[in-house]
């Protein structure tokens, strides 16, 4: 049933975003507004192209739904607010932060910071994935870690609702047994060579090099050609999703060591497909993980070598218990339809 038209915006059509598209399109006609926004000198043609269609359109559109905050939102945001008409932000982790320690946030670039504050500002709502997005911190690094939203722009007046992310349980589901928690076998999932730091994957090779007897797979990165070589660590370039569930089957413990998290898509993937969480104490990585698995206080290879001795100490049949526990709280708790309700609840509260 058709409730009404969205406009929605986002710099990429990566997978969790086309997700939302495609579940929204259940109950509203969505325009998805594609454009190169990522390639910077194409920018200023993108917004020609975006304002055009706009000013065309704008009474066709009853409700404005940006996936990130940065160029891409900034005029779908002013059109809302001239017209009255709904806008909302979803909130997924880079746009909300600037963390010098890390080098990492989109509030550390200018001028995207000034579009990313009055996107923010002049929106009807902000729907931050997880609510460490608005404010959090972490102690996961020797240094304290402050963060988002509020941090930033403390004087800044917004209304948010969270609404975490969610996932295609029944897509992501691997039929598994008791025998296969005999041994252990260990696997992270990156986007490339830049996370290699920020997701833990140095903290990974560090304890696997003290641990010879288990195996490491890090799915999303060539072998770098300046590490030191272990045989124990695989590293496998990036894969499609049915590649990926095929080497999630062939593990069963999932390494998410992230120093910073929006929310951790992949974490709930592997969890849903019955792998095991070790995660990292960083925003919603121990609230996806509950009582399923365990968590490494922080960035220590004692503390992550403590972590996996403990699974190594219990027997097959506890580790199976783990890992439908694992399986059962993503189901429970993190999905798809699960997200698609929430945003619906909002969207109709301002129609």
């Amino acid at each position: 049933m058709n409730h009404g038209t969205i406009f929605f915006s986002a710099p990429t059509n990566s997978t969790f975003v086309a997700q939302d598209i495609e579940k929204l399109s259940s109950d509203y006609f969505v325009i998805a507004n594609s454009l190169p926004w990522t390639i910077k000198w194409k920018i200023v043609f993108c917004w020609i192209i975006q304002v055009w269609f706009l000013i065309r359109n704008i009474k066709k559109i009853d409700i404005f739904i940006s996936s990130f905050a940065g160029y891409h939102s900034i005029f779908p945001i002013i059109f809302a607010k001239l017209t009255s008409k709904p806008s909302f932000i979803i909130l997924n982790g880079t746009e909300s932060v600037g963390i010098k320690e890390l080098s990492y946030g989109s509030l550390l670039r200018w001028p995207l910071r000034h579009f990313i504050y009055y996107s923010f500002k002049w929106s009807t709502e902000l729907w931050p994935v997880s609510r460490y997005l608005i404010k959090g911190e972490s102690f996961f690094l020797k240094t304290q870690l402050k963060y988002g939203v509020r941090e930033t722009f403390p004087y800044l007046i917004l209304d948010y609702v969270d609404i975490p992310n969610g996932i295609n349980t029944a897509f992501w589901q691997v039929s598994r047994s008791i025998s296969e928690f005999e041994n252990l076998s260990f696997i992270t999932v990156i986007s490339g060579r830049s996370q290699f730091d920020l997701k833990g994957i140095d903290l990974i090779l560090d304890t696997a090099i003290i641990l010879p007897h288990l195996s490491f797979t890090i799915v999303g990165m060539e072998t770098p050609s300046d590490i030191k070589k272990t045989s124990n660590v695989t590293f496998i370039s990036k894969v499609d999703r049915s590649e990926l569930i095929k080497i999630y089957a062939e593990h069963n413990v999932y390494l998410q060591l992230s120093s910073f998290e929006g929310f951790g898509v992949s974490l709930a993937e592997a969890m849903s497909c019955g792998l095991i969480p070790i995660g990292s104490k960083v925003n919603a990585i121990p609230d996806i993980i509950g009582d399923s698995g365990l968590i490494v206080e922080k960035k220590e290879v004692v503390q992550l070598l403590s972590n996996i001795q403990i699974l190594e100490k219990e027997d097959a049949a506890f580790l199976y218990q783990r890992s439908l526990r694992a399986s059962q709280r993503i189901v429970s708790n993190y999905t798809i339809e699960k997200r698609i309700q929430l945003m619906n609840d909002r969207i109709r509260m301002y129609l």
